[in-house]
């Protein structure tokens, strides 16, 4: 009896001390108004550690950039007056190995700062341009090899300049009575190789727009029932190969549409309004295709055929949606969030359970989207969140950023706003991490995959002059670039049988020899 006492003793101190671990503040940080265009974080200046970059709103107006591991300034940005409403992106935009941070000021300018909080460029040079609230997105939007920052600005314009000093590439007006408040979405929508925009329009028509990434023109336009303030996630939803858009508008209905047409798939209506994004990630293991997320002052969790799985109730609005991340070292993700009742949220992602939450107060309102990394690089992983006030009226506003350690986790992470500089919203997404080993692929070489779809197995055929090659192999991706599968020696054939903790999805194969690489894709349905 004495030893089953010690040890349920010990059980409940290690119990206790490992509930005590998590969450824990890393560290505050003192500011003068509220974040609402959420924060983006990278290693801007080369010192092996991450910096977190964000704005703030009434009384403040500045850019931030902090030192991830301890919360000290590095420089602060004051942009001229005006709030910053909108996300900043990091990005090497001009291919010289050091990273660039894109500001944008509510008031109309777009700033371009090197990693020691100077200017590089502005758009426009002098003056400025309409309100800009949409986060910008970086791409090679045109395919000329350099990439390109993308964003939309009030009377429904949306502009595309050169990444590498400002200058205008293109600039085109959809609605002259609506606004772009959305970060445009990068994405190919009819898989002719060329990247595509997609974002939706505050007031005016209230339309969902997929636009030719090279010129501006108009692909297809979606009828919402009312308007939109956060742009559309992207992710092949159904599993059928090609690329979905769902998003949520005031009428509190969330649309999938097809990329290719914008054809409706499907609608759900599920709140009052839905000012938020939606996020999109494979949550439920064996679920057919990923999760969608979308809220209001409830979470929503639904299915990808828009059936809701499970939903979590907060106390007030949860004003920036919810990031996804795997925080606790299991096998399953974690959904993030802050709300305006003061709390952060993290649910897991299979049920919707509350695994914990941090208070910092009903003072302290959390109205942007958190961040997820590893800060300080202790193996940990850690959130980033900033509460406060903000308005515009004659009561002085305030801030606090907050660091604070989330777990051991070692998987997927969430570094900016919608997740990726394509503002994709969806965990895999962004531009491909995958890098052809050989540009030149001969003529008479493919490969076959049977059934494909599959379930269980299928088999990988590859045809080519030598089927012997021993030197021939394979590669399998995630859309995230992680490799998740290898083998070399492969000969004319293999059968690949993904592991039990690979999910349904999109999957890029490889395959490799001394003097070619292949790619094509290939779905899996657990």
């Amino acid at each position: 009896m004495k030893l089953v006492i010690i040890v349920i003793l010990t059980g409940i101190l290690f119990s206790a001390i490992c509930l005590a671990q998590y969450p824990d503040t890393l560290w505050t940080y003192e500011l003068l108004s509220q974040c609402y265009g959420s924060p983006a974080c990278a290693d801007i200046d080369n010192d092996g550690y991450l910096e977190i970059v964000f704005g703030t709103y009434f009384d403040d107006e500045h850019a931030y950039a902090l030192n991830a591991e301890d919360g000290s300034l590095l420089w602060r940005f004051d942009v001229g007056g005006g709030p910053l409403d909108a996300a900043p992106v990091i990005a090497d935009l001009d291919s010289d190995d050091t990273l660039e941070i894109i500001i944008p000021a509510s008031w109309g300018i777009i700033f371009c700062l090197n990693p020691a909080g100077e200017i590089k460029w502005r758009y426009p040079s002098t003056g400025y341009i309409e309100c800009i609230d949409s986060p910008p997105s970086v791409a090679d939007i045109d395919g000329d090899g350099k990439l390109e920052v993308i964003f939309g600005a009030w009377y429904g314009k949306l502009y595309v300049l050169d990444g590498a000093d400002g200058s205008l590439v293109w600039q085109k007006t959809y609605c002259d009575t609506g606004y772009i408040q959305s970060a445009p979405c990068i994405l190919d929508c009819d898989g002719d190789g060329e990247l595509d925009i997609a974002f939706g329009m505050y007031g005016g028509d209230c339309k969902v727009y997929a636009v030719s990434g090279s010129d501006g023109d108009t692909l297809w336009t979606f009828q919402a029932d009312d308007r939109m303030y956060s742009g559309p996630a992207t992710a092949d939803i159904d599993l059928d190969g090609t690329p979905e858009l769902v998003i949520g508008d005031y009428s509190g209905k969330v649309y999938a549409l097809d990329a290719q047409d914008g054809s409706l798939i499907w609608q759900n209506e599920l709140a009052y309004y839905i000012f938020p994004p939606v996020t999109i990630a494979e949550l439920v293991p064996d679920s057919l295709g990923p999760e969608i997320l979308c809220a209001e002052t409830d979470l929503f969790c639904l299915s990808a055929n828009g059936e809701i799985i499970w939903t979590y109730h907060t106390g007030n609005l949860i004003d920036r949606g919810a990031v996804v991340a795997e925080i606790d070292g299991d096998d399953n993700l974690e959904v993030i969030f802050g709300s305006s009742d003061g709390n952060l949220y993290v649910l897991d992602g299979e049920n919707g359970n509350l695994v914990w939450q941090f208070t910092t107060g009903e003072d302290y309102p959390i109205e942007n989207a958190p961040i997820v990394a590893d800060f300080d690089n202790d193996g940990n992983v850690d959130i980033f969140f900033i509460g406060g006030r903000g308005y515009s009226d004659t009561i002085p506003n305030y801030g606090r950023a907050y660091a604070i350690t989330a777990g051991p986790g070692d998987g997927e992470i969430w570094t900016m706003y919608r997740h990726d500089r394509y503002r994709t919203g969806y965990l895999m997404g962004g531009p491909s991490a995958i890098e052809p080993e050989q540009a030149n692929t001969p003529a008479n070489i493919d490969i076959e995959i049977e059934p494909n779809p599959f379930n269980q197995n299928c088999k990988i055929s590859i045809s080519e002059p030598n089927p012997d090659n021993q030197s021939r192999r394979i590669n399998i991706f995630d859309l995230s670039g992680k490799l998740i599968y290898q083998k070399s020696g492969i000969g004319s054939k293999i059968i690949w049988t993904p592991e039990r903790t690979i999910g349904s999805g999109l999957y890029i194969v490889q395959i490799a020899g001394d003097n070619f690489s292949l790619f094509t894709k290939v779905v899996f349905i657990r």
